[in-house]
């Protein structure tokens, strides 16, 4: 079947037509509802209040200046959770027992991984809860690792007790766990 020169640009215009007018009266998330014109119905677009709670649904943050679209979808797993009386009185408990420490050993410029994991648990934090990793940087090599230890102490129901040390400081916060329920974000570029 051979179809001619001007078949094609007919059928081509049908075809745009068509999803022109697929695309006519449909309502976009964000635009408003106009009512109908008198006697033609109720307007669409928008279903009528309910009177049952809706879905809660995550609504995307408008963009700060040259931030990326999605910055607080792609990283809300770092919002730290609210912390309770309970788990502050805890925290603050603990932090003014791991200061010390942390004092003491840079005093003895002892900051490794393994003499941070070590005495952490001694002051009675469960070892299941304490998470000692090497200070990482982005701009570290393999052949040269930062010196001293970042480290977290999980407290009461999430509470966090964190921070690093290495030579000639330290640094010790209290914050809420990350929606994983850990202290320490992993290590990304």
């Amino acid at each position: 079947m051979l179809i001619s020169h001007r078949g094609l640009l007919r059928g081509a215009w049908v075809a745009v037509a068509g999803l022109l007018l697929v695309g006519c009266g449909t309502v976009r998330a964000g635009s408003p509802v106009r009512p109908p014109p008198a006697g033609q119905g109720t307007p669409t677009g928008t279903p009528p209040p309910s009177r049952t709670a809706p879905l809660s649904v995550p609504q995307e943050t408008p963009r700060q200046g040259d931030g990326a679209p999605h910055y607080s979808e792609n990283n809300g797993w770092k919002y730290r959770a609210p912390l309770s009386d309970e788990d502050t009185r805890l925290a603050r408990a603990a932090a003014d027992r791991i200061r010390p420490v942390l004092q003491r050993l840079l005093r003895e410029n002892d900051l490794s991984v393994d003499s941070v994991e070590r005495e952490l648990p001694r002051l009675g934090h469960p070892r299941e809860r304490v998470d000692v990793q090497p200070i990482v940087s982005h701009l570290m090599s393999t052949a040269s690792p930062v010196p001293g230890a970042a480290y977290a102490v999980l407290v009461g129901r999430r509470a966090c007790v964190d921070g690093g040390v290495r030579p000639g400081s330290f640094h010790l916060q209290i914050e809420g766990t990350i929606a994983d329920g850990g202290c320490l974000e992993p290590f990304a570029h």
